[in-house]
C-alpha cells in the first residue's frame, strides 16, 4: 500500500506541487517506494533489450529530433536484412532476450521486408522481438503480429496539441493519432509502449502530468520517459530559452518513480539519454528510481555514428565484451542481474 502522503498525492494538482518542488523531503520517500514496488515486482532482474536502428530515413519534421527530414546534413542508411541478422545474431550472443527493431519513420521500408526479418531472427534465435517504426498502415501491424512481432514501441511525445503542434510545423490538422494506434496496437495483440520526453521547449508541468496519468490510462505494458537532449540541427535547439522544467535529469527520475508507483507491472527502462547526461551513473540512477529495462544500442558501425537523433548519443562504443562487461558490472554494483526471461509484462492475479 502506498503511505498515506503518497495516496494524497498522486492526484494531478498534488503531482504538479511535486514536480515544481524538488527540494521537497517527499522527493526521496517517492525514490523509495518506487523501488520497494519495483523489487516487489521484479525482484533483482533487469531486462536486457538490445536496439538494432536498421534506417535513419524519416518523413516527419519533427523539430526535436536529428532524424529529421529537413536534416540535409545527416549521412542516411538503410540496413542490408544480413546485416540486421547478423547484428541480432550477435545480441543473442550476448544473452539479449529480446532485439529492437527500430528506424525513423521510413515508408520505403517495405512490409514485407520487416516481416521476413521478423520471421527469421525469430527462427534463428530464443528472443522476443519489439518494433519501433513509427506510424504505419493496419495491416502492416496485423501482418507483423502474425509473423511474431511480440511488441511495438511508438511514444506519443506530448498529450497537449498545442506543444504536439509545435513539435510538428507541417502538420495540417492538429491530431495526435499516435494515441488512438496504441490502442490499436493492444486490440491487435502487442505488448505496446510509449512514452515522453521530458524538458522540451514550451512543454509545462501542467502538461508532463497530463502524460504521466495518459500512461497509466492507456494501460501500456511498457513506459519509457527520458530527458529531452537537443541536436544542433534542430529547430528546438534554437528555443532553450523556453525550456520550462527544471533540473531535466531529476525530474525524469521523478517521472519515472511515479509511473513506477502508477503502474506496478510495466516495464520501465532507465533510457539511454539518461546515461549520455550522466555517463557514470545516468542508467543505474534509473534503475534506483523504479526502471527495470536497459536497452542498450547493438547497432554496428558505421550506422551507429549516423543514428544522431540527439548531440552526443553516438558518441558511445560499438558494442563488445568490454562494454557487456561495464554493464554487467553495473548491475552488480547495485545488487541486479540480467533476466534469463524474454520479460513479458506480469499478471497479477
Amino acid at each position: 500500500m502506498l503511505s498515506k502522503f503518497l495516496q494524497k498525492m498522486m492526484t494531478k494538482e498534488q503531482t504538479i506541487k511535486i514536480l515544481r518542488n524538488l527540494d521537497s523531503q517527499e522527493i526521496d520517500e517517492i525514490f523509495k517506494k518506487a523501488d520497494q514496488v519495483r523489487e516487489k515486482i521484479f525482484q533483482d532482474e533487469v531486462h536486457l533489450r538490445a536496439i538494432i536502428e536498421i534506417s535513419n530515413f524519416c518523413v516527419k519534421d519533427c523539430v526535436y529530433c536529428g532524424l529529421n527530414k529537413k536534416n540535409t546534413k545527416l549521412q542516411r542508411y538503410r540496413m542490408e536484412q544480413d546485416e540486421i541478422l547478423k547484428a541480432a545474431e550477435k545480441a543473442a550472443s550476448f544473452g539479449f532476450k529480446t532485439i529492437v527493431i527500430q528506424s525513423g519513420e521510413d515508408p520505403l521500408i517495405s512490409s514485407d521486408f520487416v516481416g521476413q526479418t521478423i520471421s527469421k531472427i525469430k527462427q534463428k534465435f530464443d528472443v522476443a522481438v519489439t518494433l519501433s517504426l513509427g506510424e504505419r498502415k493496419i495491416g502492416d501491424f496485423e501482418k507483423w503480429k502474425e509473423l511474431g512481432a511480440d511488441r511495438y514501441l511508438l511514444k506519443f511525445e506530448t498529450s497537449d496539441l498545442a506543444l504536439y503542434k509545435k513539435t510538428h510545423p507541417s502538420m495540417k490538422k492538429v491530431a495526435n493519432n499516435r494515441i488512438q494506434l496504441l490502442k490499436k496496437l493492444k486490440e491487435i495483440g502487442y505488448e505496446a509502449g510509449s512514452g515522453i520526453m521530458v524538458g522540451l521547449p514550451f512543454q509545462n508541468y501542467e502538461s508532463l502530468v497530463e502524460d504521466l496519468f495518459l500512461m497509466s490510462e492507456l494501460d501500456l505494458d511498457m513506459i519509457a520517459i527520458g530527458p529531452y537532449i537537443p541536436h544542433k540541427e534542430t529547430l528546438f535547439s534554437r528555443y532553450l530559452d523556453k525550456i520550462e522544467i527544471k533540473e531535466i535529469e531529476k525530474t525524469t527520475l521523478l517521472l519515472i518513480s511515479l509511473a513506477r508507483i502508477l503502474n506496478p507491472t510495466a516495464n520501465i527502462p532507465s533510457t539511454t539519454a539518461l546515461s549520455v547526461l550522466d555517463p557514470e551513473e545516468g542508467r543505474v540512477m534509473g534503475l534506483k528510481c523504479g526502471a527495470n529495462v536497459i536497452m542498450p544500442d547493438l547497432t554496428p558501425e558505421p550506422y551507429k555514428s549516423m543514428y544522431e537523433i540527439y548531440d552526443g548519443k553516438t558518441k558511445s562504443k560499438e558494442w563488445d565484451i568490454c562494454e557487456q562487461e561495464k554493464l554487467l558490472s553495473a548491475l552488480r554494483s547495485i545488487g541486479r542481474k540480467p533476466s534469463l526471461t524474454k520479460g513479458f509484462r506480469k499478471k497479477l492475479h
